[in-house]
């Protein structure tokens, strides 16, 4: 009918034929949407670079703890098990070189001599040789080559008595951006990482006093074996210093009980001279000894030991090295037979003076003597 308004029915509403308004943003919404982006952007960028460098350091804090607890657990192996049970051509406490020539502290799951097992009780085994990761980022590890081994000269009794040579170890130890697939340029020349070899420099006082670490590796370590060493001769003085003093102590009991001639012919023995071998003290090979020197860990010296009160291992040193005694101690150039029987009398004790070879005493000006 004309003029009678157009009511859409219900039909033509959910067929959608009204039409639709239009979608999207208007111009001034998307320049509006663009200035918050433009501004918020170097903010945005911010947080993330700060994000990334904190990441950043908590890794090479962490890594530089582990190289610390690495180097810890070798110095303690040394000074423990390495004491009794070193590696093959290597003196007591010496620290173990890298296996077959490499880099790595040790070869896959090899546990030489438990060195593998100190370091595991406070590194996981996985992050001996590399970081842990997949990448497998790689640990150097490197000693200093026996000929560079560096002596250092100590009194026995701290600030004073005879010198003796103490021989130690330093190693370094690092973890280097080289992957354990050499991809990495910082594996050139078969080395991990960018810090240079330990050697011997010959023109620097010790070996190790101009060596520098690269800042392109993470978390350097530097290790020596000097504490340890010089641990041990503090045990060694008081060992030697026990003895004497035990030996004193007994010589002294037995010159109360005695008068006249027999005054003379107490020694420093607590038996039977006669069932000693004599020498002639004024012979190099003699050392001033006018009887042969004793070994204190076998034999007759065990007796010794035993009658002093003291156990077995006192006759050795901390690093292995028979302690010697003499009963009859006689420096004189004009030394007769006659004077065995003569009095006063002195004794002695000798050592190796290089202590940390284990070595037993050697020629003469070879050895540590402690007259008393």
């Amino acid at each position: 009918m004309p003029g009678k308004p157009f009511v859409p029915s219900e039909s033509s509403v959910r067929k959608g034929a009204l039409p639709q308004a239009q979608a999207g943003f208007t111009l001034i919404e998307l320049l509006v949407v663009t200035m918050i982006i433009g501004l918020m952007a170097p903010l945005i960028s911010q947080v993330i670079s700060q994000g990334l460098s904190a990441k950043e350091r908590a890794y090479r804090e962490e890594q530089t703890q582990t190289n610390k607890q690495i180097a810890d657990a070798i110095i303690g192996w040394a000074g423990s098990a390495g004491m009794t049970t070193p590696f093959a051509g290597l003196a007591p406490g010496r620290l173990p070189p890298p296996p077959g020539g490499g880099w790595d502290i040790t070869a896959g799951t090899a546990n030489y001599l438990g060195l593998r097992s100190a370091i595991e009780a406070v590194v996981p085994n996985d992050q001996i040789n590399t970081d842990g990761t997949q990448v497998g980022y790689r640990r150097a590890y490197q000693v200093l080559p026996a000929v560079g081994v560096e002596a250092f000269s100590a009194r026995l009794w701290g600030s004073h008595g005879p010198e003796v040579a103490l021989e130690y170890d330093v190693a370094t130890l690092w973890l280097s951006t080289c992957d354990m697939a050499n991809t990495e340029p910082a594996c050139s020349g078969g080395r991990p990482g960018y810090s240079p070899v330990l050697s011997v420099n010959s023109a620097a006082e010790g070996y190790y006093r101009n060596y520098t670490f690269d800042l392109g590796d993470i978390g350097p370590v530097m290790l020596s074996t000097l504490p340890n060493q010089q641990r041990n001769l503090r045990v060694l003085a008081n060992q030697v210093e026990a003895i004497r003093n035990r030996l004193l102590e007994a010589f002294r009991a037995r010159a109360t009980r005695v008068t006249g001639d027999q005054i003379a012919a107490n020694h420093f023995l607590p038996w039977d001279k006669s069932a000693l071998p004599t020498a002639d003290p004024t012979l190099a090979a003699s050392q001033n000894c006018a009887y042969a020197w004793i070994a204190l860990d076998a034999g007759i010296g065990r007796i010794i030991l035993g009658q002093l009160g003291f156990s077995e291992d006192r006759g050795r040193s901390p690093w292995g090295g028979t302690i010697e005694y003499c009963p009859d101690y006689n420096p004189d150039p004009a030394w007769t037979p006659a004077d065995r029987n003569q009095a006063p009398h002195a004794a002695a004790l000798r050592f190796n003076r290089i202590v940390t070879d284990g070595a037993p005493p050697g020629a003469p000006g070879n050895n540590v003597v402690v007259v008393f």
